[in-house]
């Protein structure tokens, strides 16, 4: 006879034996455990049916990162990893203009093929204003193939109306989104909050698609963060208040930047300036599925109903 040793309502086997309910683990209860844990092993899930199952919503593209000026068969692999969380691909700054040309074509093509709009950054065209070249550098990004293009006052003062900036963009079928805030007059201020809303709006009549919050590459003394990084969130809450967070994107370029803004606004605030290799980060954090995350009650995805049969 096979000794065993009784733990609790379970008895094991001492010797590597079949495990078996004592006798007093029965009926229905037995049952509904056995209906619990007696599962098909050879059943085929995707990863996005197990998402469901485990409370996690389905989310539209909501990050528009950027490239911070990787090879084209770097890009090409980030697109084909994550192409459908990437609700548009910022083109590394000003660097696409000095890379070579036919890499910066490649990596054009690369997001058009995968669906995703690429958009040049603010400040080139910042520089082709102040250097009277706007109409060129236009007709290039067309060339080039890009969907968007960003305009901004971050670091220039522009002397041409949004409507004409907007109207001869159109014409060359790009699209625009303006960015709001400087980039080397600190944090904002209520004064300079109010003229930012104010170009916004401006820019929105216009015809613009989209606004973006300044943020910069370090999240701090610059826009909505402070000298110490914290999120000023009433500031925040301006914006979205204004404009919804269909219409406004806040830069989020690292990691306190990018949870600060997941905690305050939840998971279907729009995100932008995060670098490629962070992207899967940040969409982990914003289905609760990061550890960070999943500690707050109020991040974690709802807990899943689960029946007993």
């Amino acid at each position: 006879m096979l000794e065993v040793q009784s733990m609790g309502a379970f008895s094991f086997p001492i010797q590597g034996a079949p495990r078996t309910l004592s006798r007093g683990y029965k009926g229905n209860t037995a049952r509904k455990c056995e209906g619990l844990f007696m599962r098909n092993t050879h059943r085929q899930l995707s990863t996005q049916e197990y998402l469901r199952l485990i409370g996690v919503p389905d989310l539209p593209p909501l990050t528009s990162p950027f490239d911070p000026g990787y090879d084209p068969v770097t890009f090409e692999s980030h697109l084909d990893q994550s192409a459908h969380l990437m609700a548009s691909l910022k083109i590394s700054m000003a660097c696409w203009q000095i890379a070579n040309e036919a890499a910066t074509r490649r990596k054009i093509a690369a997001a058009r093929a995968h669906h995703v709009p690429a958009v040049t950054g603010g400040g080139p065209f910042e520089v082709a204003v102040a250097q009277g070249q706007l109409e060129a550098y236009l007709d290039l990004c067309a060339d080039l193939g890009f969907t968007r293009i960003e305009c901004g006052e971050g670091f220039t003062e522009l002397p041409l109306k949004p409507q004409t900036i907007v109207k001869i963009a159109r014409e060359r079928g790009l699209a625009v989104q303006y960015e709001m805030g400087k980039k080397h007059e600190g944090p904002f201020t209520e004064e300079s909050l109010n003229a930012a809303i104010n170009r916004g709006r401006a820019w929105l009549d216009a015809g613009a698609v989209q606004l973006v919050v300044e943020a910069r590459e370090s999240a701090l003394g610059v826009g909505t963060f402070g000298s110490d990084g914290s999120l000023n969130t009433a500031f925040a809450d301006r914006f979205a208040e204004e404009f919804g967070l269909e219409t406004a994107m806040f830069e989020a370029p690292n990691k306190p930047s990018q949870f600060a803004m997941l905690d305050h606004f939840g998971p279907r605030v729009h995100l932008c300036n995060v670098r490629l290799e962070e992207l899967l980060r940040v969409e982990i954090y914003r289905r609760g599925l990061h550890s960070d995350a999943f500690a707050k009650p109020n991040r974690r995805p709802a807990h899943p109903k689960r029946e007993l049969s």
